[in-house]
């Protein structure tokens, strides 16, 4: 059992999180979108605000909304920012250990999230 257990909605792949503007680089329309509606989400189910310190430990399952391919490892940054943003652990830096599944497709898809604290 995980000492937190959530789902977040299905983010964008980390290959349009950021993009150029004017020689510089800038997070990205869907990022910014996803990032506002996944830090209100978590308000919602009580995640935010924890401002954990600690060593942790995350699992993801990723349940995309089609069956379209994609590469296991673009989904995390638009979930690590958001718990970012919403102060639910000081920085995604204390994460030492991450396993991520693929899961079965569900309609307009999400990520189960199991975070233990080490």
């Amino acid at each position: 059992m995980a000492d937190y257990e959530f789902t977040m909605p299905w983010p964008p792949s980390v290959n349009h999180w950021h993009q150029p503007c004017r020689g510089r680089i800038i997070k990205g329309s869907s990022a910014r979108d996803y990032e506002r509606t996944a830090v209100a989400h978590l308000k919602r189910i009580g995640i935010s605000g924890e401002k954990i310190e600690s060593k942790l430990s995350v699992m993801m399952v990723l349940m995309p909304p089609t069956n379209s391919r994609y590469d296991i490892d673009n989904r995390t940054k638009g979930i690590f920012d958001s718990l970012s943003a919403s102060e639910f652990w000081v920085d995604d830096s204390q994460v030492q250990k991450l396993t991520i599944e693929k899961g079965e497709k569900i309609k307009n898809g999400m990520v189960s999230v199991y975070i233990n604290v080490i």
